[in-house]
């Protein structure tokens, strides 16, 4: 087997496998040499099967190749062949080598140049990362605050509804007492109508049993009852005491024929059992029966007088209230026209010193007039002037004045007479409306606007004329 697989040993795939080879037989073939002259020195004492030591320093290669080249001497020309193979290949590295020197430097100059972009770019990514890094632990705060607030505010809303549900709870509640009240209210007001009505009712009723109580006891004192009570107690004279129990019984029969309406009132069980008896009874026991009966009324009255105090206190509290609620009404009625009579005297006074503004304008105009009329005349001409109409006008002025200011006094002082009498009304309304009623009547009687139209129309009659006069002389 071996010395088939050497002979036909591919000399291709040989070559193909010196590269591996090439470093491995410089480095043995002196030992190459030497083992082959001492495999021709021993061919002669040894036999061809004779086995053969590998060393162990050499290479596995090496000695596979070795092995085949002892036992076949044919391989020894394989292996020049691949000497001279080898020599080849290392002129083609070294030519390879060479050309691609350059072209290994510029590769070198690129990838620092590649180096150096990715760095920059590593650099910056890296700066990217670490602001990327800041941001999102910044959202992450945030969010923690926001988380807080939001924790928060869950907590502020549920108290408020909280509290939101108890105020409409409240709410409700008094809502529900507002209608029991007003319920209660008014079942008071009726109440209060049907005692109020009652009320009446029994005043009526006790003026009735009064006025019937002391026609029963007219009608008691003019009967004698006292003698026949006598009478009737002495067994001497029944017929007598027969007599007068039929008439007792018929008295007591009017007596309660004329006031049913005060036996209806009294509608109590004993009394209804004690009105109950025969005319066949005895006169004593009518005669007890009056007495109960004179009792039972007296004790009636004594509650309905009972009944009648109570009634009157409280109607006399409700006669105070309507007083003093009739009290604040004429007050306020009284404030009310006391309100209207300062406006109206507002507007007389502003009346009035409109009417005085324009008074006033005339004199000045008139004074103007004048006092040109007088500048316009000269010195030597005072003799004829005295004489002239001027001087007549400028008396006829003089006395215009005076009049007018006399009629202006006497507006102040009738305005002031009006204001003291107001004032003195109004400090005697709160403490005697009467009298400040009566004063009012008596003042509007006394007091009457005036109409200063008509005052002063003479006046300015006269003004007027003076001033046709003063055109005429112009």
């Amino acid at each position: 087997m071996n010395t088939y697989i050497c002979d036909t040993f591919d000399t291709d795939w040989l070559m193909h496998r010196l590269g591996l080879v090439n470093s491995y037989n410089r480095r043995y073939n002196n030992k190459i040499v030497h083992l082959n002259s001492n495999q021709n020195n021993n061919n002669n004492n040894n036999s061809l099967t004779s086995s053969y030591s590998i060393n162990e320093n050499e290479s596995p290669l090496f000695q596979v190749i070795n092995h085949h080249v002892h036992r076949r001497p044919s391989s020894i020309m394989l292996f020049t062949l691949m000497d001279g193979a080898e020599i080849k290949q290392d002129d083609l590295k070294l030519k390879i080598m060479n050309d691609n020197t350059d072209d290994y430097e510029k590769d070198l100059q690129l990838a620092a140049e590649l180096g150096r972009c990715l760095l920059e770019r590593n650099q910056e990514l890296q700066n990217c990362i670490k602001n990327l890094q800041q941001q999102i632990e910044d959202k992450d705060c945030e969010i923690k605050l926001l988380d807080k607030q939001l924790e928060s505010t869950r907590e502020q809303l549920q108290t408020k509804c909280q509290y939101a549900e108890h105020l409409d709870q409240q709410n409700f509640e008094f809502e529900k007492q507002l209608m029991i009240q007003r319920r209660e209210s008014e079942q008071d007001r009726q109440k209060i109508k049907q005692l109020t009505q009652l009320c009446e009712k029994t005043r009526k009723q006790c003026m009735d049993i009064e006025q019937d109580y002391e026609c029963f006891r007219r009608q008691q004192l003019s009967n004698n009852f006292n003698k026949q009570y006598k009478s009737s107690l002495s067994p001497s004279s029944p017929n007598s005491s027969k007599s007068n129990g039929i008439k007792r019984c018929s008295s007591i029969d009017t007596f309660l024929d004329n006031n049913n309406s005060s036996i209806k009132i009294i509608n109590d069980d004993s009394l209804t059992s004690d009105l109950s008896f025969s005319s066949n009874d005895s006169s004593p026991t009518r005669c007890r029966w009056c007495l109960t009966l004179d009792s039972t009324i007296k004790n009636r009255l004594s509650e309905f007088k009972n009944k009648l105090t109570l009634l009157t206190n409280e109607n006399n509290e409700l006669n105070e209230k309507v007083f003093l609620y009739e009290h604040d009404n004429r007050t306020l009625l009284e404030r009310l026209k006391i309100t209207d009579i300062t406006r109206q005297l507002k507007d007389e006074n502003d009346q009035l010193q409109q009417e005085l503004v324009r008074c006033k304008k005339l004199l000045r105009t008139k004074h103007d007039i004048n006092s040109l009329s007088l500048d316009e005349s000269n010195d030597g001409e005072s003799s004829i002037d005295e004489c002239s109409p001027s001087n007549i006008k400028n008396n006829n002025n003089v006395s215009l004045y005076d009049e007018v200011t006399s009629q202006f006094n006497t507006i102040i002082r009738k305005y002031d007479d009006l204001i003291l009498e107001k004032s003195n009304k109004r400090n005697d309304i709160g403490i005697q409306v009467s009298l400040v009623e009566n004063k009012q009547n008596s003042n509007k009687k006394t007091y009457e606007t005036t109409n200063y139209r008509n005052l002063f129309q003479h006046v300015y009659d006269k003004l007027k004329a003076n001033q046709e006069q003063a055109t005429l002389t112009i």
